[in-house]
C-alpha cells in the first residue's frame, strides 16, 4: 500500500452500518444488484452510506495498486450532509474492513464494517499479510494476526488502545505461523511478544521514549514483573514478535 502522512497514523476506524445492498468482501465494497449480479470499483461511485449521524457518498473508487491479490480498493468519499471535514485527517483514501473496532483496540467481528485510512496501522498490518479474511497455512484465521500486529506497531502494550509510539518504521516483525518469517538486521534486538490483547511480555521499551519497564509494570496490570526484562524471549507464547533497532521510534 502507498504510504500516507504519519498524522493518518493515529485516525481509529469507525464502525458503520451497512447499507442495503452494500457488503464488504475482503478489502473492498460490492453492491448486490436488483437482478443479480454485484458491482464493484468505479461503478459504485455515487452510492451513499450512512456513518454515525452523517452521510457520504463514494466519489472515487480504484484499487490499490500495491495490491496484487486485487482484494483492497481505496475510495474517496464526500459528505452529503453540508459539512467538509475530510473523513481522515489528512483527506487520505478510505477502504472498509469487516467488523468494528472499540475503543480500546479490539477488532470485534459483530458490528457491520469498518472504515481504514490508508497509511494507519490497520492498513499496514494488511500489507505485512495479516489479511484477517484470510487463514494460515494451517488453516487459522488470521482475525487475531492483524489485531496483535496493530497493538505491536502502535506500541499498545496494555492492550488499552493506547498507543506509545509513532509508525513503528523499521521495526522487524514475524511470527510462527508462516506469514512472516524473521529477517533481523544486523543490531536489531528482541523487543516483545504481542496478542490481540497487547504485549504478552515485554523484554525492551521501543526507542528512546522515557516509558520504562518500571513504567509498564504500574501502567499495565497485564504484565506482571515476570513479563518484563530479560524473562521475555521468543519462548512466552504469542502470536507475533518483534525486534528493532535501539533507536526506533
Amino acid at each position: 500500500m502507498t504510504p500516507a502522512p504519519p498524522e493518518a497514523l493515529s485516525v481509529p476506524p469507525v464502525a458503520v452500518a451497512s447499507s442495503p445492498g452494500l457488503d464488504v468482501v475482503a478489502g473492498h465494497f460490492e453492491l448486490a444488484q436488483p437482478l443479480g449480479g454485484r458491482e464493484r470499483g468505479a461503478r459504485l461511485v455515487g452510492v451513499e452510506f450512512a456513518l454515525g449521524g452523517a452521510r457520504f457518498v463514494i466519489a472515487a473508487a480504484e484499487p490499490d495498486p500495491d495490491d496484487a491479490a486485487g482484494e483492497i480498493e481505496f475510495y474517496r468519499l464526500s459528505r452529503i450532509d453540508g459539512d467538509k471535514t475530510p473523513y481522515c485527517a489528512d483527506g487520505t483514501a478510505v477502504f472498509p474492513m469487516a467488523g468494528s473496532w472499540s475503543a480500546s483496540g479490539r477488532h470485534l467481528h459483530e458490528g457491520g464494517f469498518s472504515l481504514i485510512c490508508a497509511g494507519s496501522a490497520e492498513a499496514r498490518c494488511l500489507a505485512l499479510g495479516y489479511r484477517p479474511w484470510r487463514a494460515t497455512a494451517a488453516g487459522k484465521s488470521l482475525w487475531d494476526y492483524h489485531e496483535a500486529c496493530t497493538r505491536a506497531l502502535k506500541a499498545d502494550y496494555c492492550g488499552s488502545g493506547t498507543a506509545h509510539a509513532g509508525s513503528g518504521a523499521g521495526l522487524d516483525l514475524y511470527d510462527y505461523a508462516g506469514v512472516r518469517p524473521l529477517s533481523a538486521l544486523p543490531g536489531d534486538r528482541f523487543e516483545a511478544a504481542w496478542g490481540q490483547a497487547g504485549a504478552a511480555c515485554v523484554r525492551e521499551v521501543r526507542g528512546a521514549a522515557p516509558l520504562t519497564l518500571k513504567d509498564l509494570r504500574a501502567e499495565c496490570p497485564n504484565l506482571p514483573r515476570a513479563k518484563l526484562g530479560q524473562a521475555c524471549d521468543e519462548s512466552v507464547p504469542a502470536l507475533i514478535y518483534t525486534k528493532s533497532p535501539p533507536a526506533l521510534p
